[in-house]
């Protein structure tokens, strides 16, 4: 299992700053490669930021931290005792771009649906869990993959709370001679 769990990827918006930064360079009388280039190097340097979640090898201390070029920024905080990992399918309905044509009121505007899987450590006396990672509902096998990997990590029992539609659990195995 791999800790930690980042949230990576090239953000678009992280360019914007350095082409407003670029501009200025330019605008004061920087030559326009130099802006250029300073603008794009900023830009890769920023879309390089990674912000994850961390926990020590020994799993009593966890972090929020921001990483470029692999190096971590976090304070560690002690983690408290995990009683679970918990597994949950979870979303949530945004409102649409577009009005309804049919109706003038809020109530059938179109909406888009957003679905995700959470693993979570279950926390001892806490109400709210520590997410380690957010998963697809289409990747239902591998986040159940990762529960119960974290489990047998953590030695604790997994919960899952997933509809029928993402997950069916598989029937007990008959043990014994079968009766004809």
């Amino acid at each position: 299992m791999d800790f930690p769990r980042a949230q990576a990827g090239f953000r678009l918006f992280y360019l914007l700053p350095c082409a407003a930064l670029a501009a200025v360079l330019a605008a004061a009388g920087a030559a326009g490669w130099a802006a250029a280039s300073i603008g794009l190097v900023g830009g890769l340097l920023l879309s390089s930021v990674e912000a994850g979640t961390e926990i020590s090898p020994d799993l009593s201390q966890s972090r929020q931290y921001l990483s470029l070029l692999r190096w971590r920024v976090g304070r560690w905080q002690s983690l408290p005792p995990v009683v679970g990992v918990t597994l949950k399918y979870y979303s949530t309905l945004e409102k649409g771009d577009t009005a309804s044509t049919t109706s003038w009121g809020v109530w059938s505007n179109p909406r888009n649906r957003h679905e995700e899987l959470i693993v979570m450590l279950s926390l001892q006396q806490r109400t709210n869990g520590f997410i380690l990672a957010h998963f697809s509902p289409d990747d239902v096998n591998d986040a159940i993959d990762f529960a119960h990997d974290t489990a047998e990590r953590f030695r604790v029992p997994v919960n899952q709370y997933l509809p029928a539609h993402l997950y069916q659990p598989l029937p007990p195995a008959s043990g014994g001679k079968q009766n004809k």
